[in-house]
């Protein structure tokens, strides 16, 4: 099965990807992974309203943290 990534969103570091898996042109299954700059380790959610609402969160997390900040700005 191939997997298809896709960047919904990014800000401060912290980013939302979709991934589906894809068998021929039909997407068998979609979870969402956040990964960020902090020393959190990448999150996979299954729902994606729950994964937009962890993105808000670890964005407003980053933005309090200043090596994430320091480290988003050198990208």
């Amino acid at each position: 099965m191939a997997v298809r990534k896709t960047l919904l969103k990014s800000d401060t570091g912290v980013c939302l990807t979709q991934v589906d898996e894809v068998a021929g042109v039909k997407v068998k299954a979609t979870h969402y992974r956040l990964t960020t700059l902090r020393p959190n380790q990448p999150r996979v959610i299954a729902d994606h309203d729950l994964a937009e609402v962890a993105f808000a969160g670890e964005v407003a997390e980053s933005k309090r943290d200043p090596v994430a900040v320091r480290m988003a700005s050198d990208l």
